[in-house]
């Protein structure tokens, strides 16, 4: 016993400035790393919106009496 209190006398200031800068680097990485979700989130949710080109409406009108084909993006006609 009288080791281990010589040894944690010895390393106290040590200890109590390694505690000290993991308190104050805790939280940091907690905050970077609720950031960095946010950001991957919100770069996955813009980006569908951004290339999903498919969900675009078009509208075509044809005179009364006439024929259109149209061929659609997958190839099919109509």
């Amino acid at each position: 016993m009288n080791l281990f209190t010589r040894f944690f006398q010895e390393n106290q200031e040590k200890f109590l400035a390694f505690a000290y800068k993991q308190k104050r680097i805790m939280p940091m990485l907690r905050w970077t790393a609720r950031i960095a979700t946010v950001t991957i989130i919100g770069y996955f949710i813009t980006s569908d919106f951004r290339y999903n080109k498919e969900i675009q409406l078009q509208t075509i009108t044809v005179p009364a009496g006439q024929r259109a084909q149209i061929i659609l993006a997958d190839g099919m006609r109509v």
